[in-house]
């Protein structure tokens, strides 16, 4: 009985411990410029992180108050830099560096979210996001680049829509 309790704890935490994901701060010459330049222009952002991982790179931005037109704003500045071709290359040249060792390895690229906590509770209220490849992964099918082109949004209550044009 003992034995069992045992082998069931270490299951636990083996199955605890690779769920959990582990995300590296993103620091840069450009994305802390990117970082000063967007709280100078918007003072109510009170924390911006950029986080990478396997799956994903993520901007997420919390606030005291904020509106949608200002989330908005926001969401434009954050996605010309990821679609800016200098960003893309530092930050893949780090990201395939921390996840991939080998040349031969099939590289994938991340999806990129950008969140928005308008009350800062730790809840995420709005979250867009993007591919690089058109469509998802597909290991025998060759896929048309979109570098971060398209993108959509939710609110997490309604139905994922498309990001309108900038006004």
């Amino acid at each position: 009985m003992r034995k069992l309790s045992l082998i069931t704890i270490i299951l636990l935490l083996f199955i605890m411990l690779n769920g959990c994901m582990v995300y590296h701060n993103l620091n840069t010459e450009q994305t802390n410029k990117f970082k000063k330049e967007i709280r100078t222009n918007y003072k109510r952002i009170k924390n911006l992180e950029i986080k990478y991982s396997i799956p994903s790179i993520c901007f997420n931005y919390s606030f005291e108050k904020t509106s949608e037109d200002e989330m908005f704003d926001i969401f434009y500045e954050t996605k010309n830099l990821i679609q800016n071709e200098d960003f893309q290359k530092d930050f893949f040249k780090k990201f395939f560096k921390t996840y991939f060792k080998k040349e031969s390895d099939q590289k994938i690229y991340p999806k990129a979210y950008v969140q928005f906590d308008f009350n800062n509770d730790g809840e995420y209220e709005y979250q867009f996001y993007s591919m690089y490849y058109k469509q998802s992964y597909n290991s025998g099918e060759e896929n048309e680049i979109d570098g971060y082109k398209t993108w959509t949004y939710w609110d997490f209550k309604n139905e994922p829509k498309p990001v309108p044009e900038k006004k």
